[in-house]
């Protein structure tokens, strides 16, 4: 499959890129997630954590984006209970190292939790605090998005359209010039 090898090529990637360039493959990664087969989307995340754990102590970084990757697999795999505290826990470690739109991205995914279980106040409070700070940060445009839906769709649940409707238009806009139709509507 053409999204495993290029996923293999981007972990090779990490094994000699800068610490800056860090979230930049990691991203590429986890947007590249979504398309493996569900077979290979929980190997990845296992694998991917095992690796960067032998590696923690000289790549923190790697370690944490390997841990979120671990937490959105249980949470893709809508295991939601194991997920929702290894977020928590990953959140806090991208906090330590300054890594706020990391640690943003933790939140929406929270967000997206909370709105499954019917709190539509923490759902809300977390996908706007994630928001805010995904919003100017290209390199996290995936989870940006996914925000953004999400923000849309507690909106429409609450009946409130007029509030829904614009984060629905700026996920078309960005989505569609660059073919990413997995977030049209």
């Amino acid at each position: 499959m053409v999204h495993y090898g290029f996923v293999k090529q981007k972990l090779k990637d990490l094994e000699t890129c800068p610490p800056a360039d860090v979230s930049k493959h990691c991203m590429a990664i986890m947007e590249n997630y979504i398309f493996l087969e569900k077979a290979e989307q929980e190997q990845f995340a296992e694998t991917f954590y095992k690796w960067a754990e032998e590696h923690r102590l000289q790549k923190p970084l790697l370690f944490c984006y390997a841990k979120f990757a671990m937490a959105f697999d249980l949470f893709y795999r809508e295991q939601y209970d194991q997920a929702f505290p290894l977020l928590i826990e990953t959140q806090n470690l991208f906090t330590e190292l300054s890594d706020t739109e990391a640690a943003a991205m933790c939140m929406t995914v929270q967000g997206s939790i909370y709105r499954t279980f019917g709190n539509v106040d923490l759902a809300l409070k977390l996908c706007w605090a994630g928001h805010e700070q995904l919003v100017n940060a290209p390199v996290f445009q995936h989870y940006t998005l996914a925000c953004k839906i999400n923000l849309g769709g507690i909106y429409v649940d609450m009946k409130h359209y007029d509030e829904a409707i614009p984060h629905f238009k700026s996920v078309l806009e960005v989505a569609k010039p660059k073919e990413k139709y997995y977030w049209l509507i």
